[in-house]
């Protein structure tokens, strides 16, 4: 993702490669690292055939979104109706999803191809992101289509059940943010999800800057706060 665009690289390799794809970024420059081990030792004279679009920048609205199987791990109750799921994409994916953008999942659920947008989050609210897995924080509501189906899903060591996750979107900029010291965020329910990453960022010392953060986060009960336990942590 370069601003508003995407870089496209789209081969038929000329030979093939082992399953297992390691991929090392470097988000601070924008280098990604992808390195494919041949099966066998043929020798290869080019990389592979060039397919539609390789190595072209497409505007980021003219393109489809990028789907990929991922499998359910886990999932933790947060509370009496909301779940964590934890989603582990493809060996050799590295899904960044920048604070404040979403994912797409996508399932066949009834005969109906359903898309539902769903922001990620950090394992925990107050430890530094280790994990490569997605974290999705989501409401089961009894009459809820998708989160329902969500719900329902099987976890087993191997693999569990799958639900198709697309690449981020969205255009939410943290450029605006670099000079605030007093930040001001208010969320409803679930509403917190894009929230928690966007508190860890500003809870942290960063360009020097000191950030104070007050969030003002509206439930209809106490037993409804999300976090809680977290969040009484970081106050």
């Amino acid at each position: 993702m370069l601003g508003k665009m995407s870089y496209m690289v789209h081969l038929r390799l000329a030979g093939e490669v082992e399953e297992s794809v390691p991929v090392q970024t470097a988000f601070s420059v924008g280098k990604i690292q992808v390195s494919l081990r041949k099966k066998g030792r043929t020798k290869w004279t080019d990389l592979g055939q060039a397919l539609d679009f390789h190595n072209t920048f497409v505007l980021k609205k003219e393109r489809a979104p990028h789907y990929c199987d991922g499998v359910l791990v886990s999932k933790t109750e947060v509370n009496h109706n909301t779940l964590i799921f934890r989603v582990k994409l493809p060996p050799g994916t590295i899904r960044h999803v920048p604070v404040g953008r979403h994912v797409y999942l996508k399932a066949l659920v009834e005969d109906a191809e359903l898309v539902r947008p769903y922001t990620p989050v950090d394992q925990s609210l107050t430890a530094s992101p280790q994990e490569t897995d997605l974290f999705l924080m989501v409401k089961v509501y009894p009459d809820g289509v998708f989160s329902s189906y969500l719900s329902a899903l099987h976890i087993v060591e191997n693999p569990g059940d799958r639900v198709l996750v697309s690449g981020p979107e969205g255009a939410f900029s943290l450029r605006p943010l670099r000079d605030v010291t007093h930040l001001y965020l208010l969320a409803a329910g679930t509403g917190l999800t894009p929230m928690t990453r966007l508190i860890s960022l500003a809870t942290q010392e960063m360009e020097n800057i000191s950030r104070k953060t007050t969030l003002l986060f509206f439930n209809r009960g106490e037993e409804d706060i999300l976090w809680r336990g977290e969040l009484d942590q970081l106050a």
